[in-house]
């Protein structure tokens, strides 16, 4: 085992144009799941991390300031 990163958490958003059954249907939220948390955040020591998805960031401005607000939540929890 090599030298790990020293973060002790980390947040990761993906910001997704689909909405989020659309991507459960295909698997693409497991698959980014698996290859970005696990297959990074816990690869680097990372026990503490997550991805959170940020779904229909084409839609309408509410919904793309509503998007915003959320990822401002997230950051103020992190």
């Amino acid at each position: 085992e090599g030298e790990k990163i020293p973060l002790q958490k980390a947040r990761m958003l993906a910001v997704a144009a689909s909405d989020a059954p659309h991507y459960a249907k295909r698997g693409y939220d497991t698959a980014m799941q698996v290859q970005l948390v696990t297959g990074i955040l816990d690869y680097c020591g990372i026990a503490d991390s997550g991805l959170d998805f940020l779904h229909g960031s084409l839609d309408d401005a509410g919904q793309r300031a509503a998007l915003l607000d959320t990822a401002r939540e997230i950051g103020r929890r992190f």
